[in-house]
Formats: C-alpha cells, structure tokens, sequence
C-alpha cells in the first residue's frame, strides 16, 4: 500500500506541473532549500495555480480535476472516486498554499486534508474556503502548542497566517524547519 501511495504521490506533483505548464507555475527544484521553497510558494504564480484549484478553466473544466485525471489515467482509474479527488486535493493544497511552509506531503497532513475534503464531497464538494480552514486549524494547533510547550525539543513547521513573512526567519530556521542539511 505504501508503494502504491508512493507512485499516486509521484504522479500527482507531476501532474501540477503538467496540467498548469511552467508558464503558469514556476519550476521548483527538488534540491532546493528551505528559503527557496518560501519564495516559491510567496509567488504570485504559486498563489494564482493555488486558487485556480477551483475555478473552471476555458473548456469549463476544473483544474483540480485535469489534474486527478492525469495523475490516475483511464486504464488504472476508469472512474476518479471521491478518494481520488481528495487525495489530489491534499496534495495540491501541500504543495501550492502559500500559506504553509513546507511542501512535504508527511501522513499526518494529508491524512488531515484526506479527511476534510472527503467530507466537504460528501456535501456539496470542497471549495477554497474549505483549504483555509486547514490551513486556519494548523495554524491555531501550533500557536496553542507554542503556548504550551515553549520549549520545543522537535520542531515542526508552522504554517504562514495570512499576512505573515517568510522574511522573519534566517536561512538556518528554515532549513531547519525544512529539515534541510548540508
């Protein structure tokens, strides 16, 4: 099973790239560091793929949807379940939401996102709102753990508020954060 979710990982974060072109979304190395990932996802490109997750493109398609149909082709997926499509939906609300600092796919934060978005297609489908109140839930899950625990033996990412910098932390906090060692 962990194969598999390996694989439909991979094939989504190729599928982002695929369905949105690099005219749209620039490339983001796979080597780069922690303050490369911020400024990637500050850009205003970044942003726009992130919102446009819900909008219907020129041929009345939903992005999000062109890019679950690519990332699980007709021949292994014939129907895209919900499953599918909240799967895809995490992924691209790791990746592309710019308020979140880290672009790593962990279980914890795609079974979180799985979660609500499967809900969120079993009543009416999942919306822009519905990744921000994720991202609005992680982000009071880490103030009150600060609050708590101001001591922190094992850090862990902390998603942007909404007008919150990347530019507050050094190169070392956010290779840090990024686990990012040279």
């Amino acid at each position: 099973m962990k194969n598999y979710r390996g694989a439909a990982c991979q094939n989504v974060r190729n599928s982002i790239w695929k369905v949105f072109g690099v005219e749209k979304l620039p490339l983001l190395k796979s080597n780069a560091d922690a303050s490369e990932i911020v400024r990637w996802k500050q850009s205003v490109e970044v942003a726009d793929c992130s919102c446009s997750l819900f909008v219907q493109n020129e041929s009345s398609a939903y992005w999000i949807d062109l890019i679950a149909r690519n990332a699980f082709s007709t021949v292994a997926v014939p129907t895209l379940t919900h499953g599918h499509c909240a799967f895809t939906l995490a992924m691209c609300d790791i990746i592309l939401n710019p308020r979140s600092r880290s672009a790593q796919c962990t279980q914890k934060r795609m079974k979180r996102r799985v979660e609500k978005f499967l809900n969120d297609y079993n009543s009416g489908g999942p919306s822009f709102g519905s990744a921000e109140a994720i991202m609005d839930k992680e982000l009071e899950a880490n103030e009150h753990r600060s609050r708590v625990n101001s001591l922190q033996t094992d850090y862990a990412p902390e998603p942007l508020s909404r007008s919150g910098s990347s530019m507050q932390y050094s190169k070392e906090e956010m290779d840090e954060a990024f686990r990012v060692y040279e």
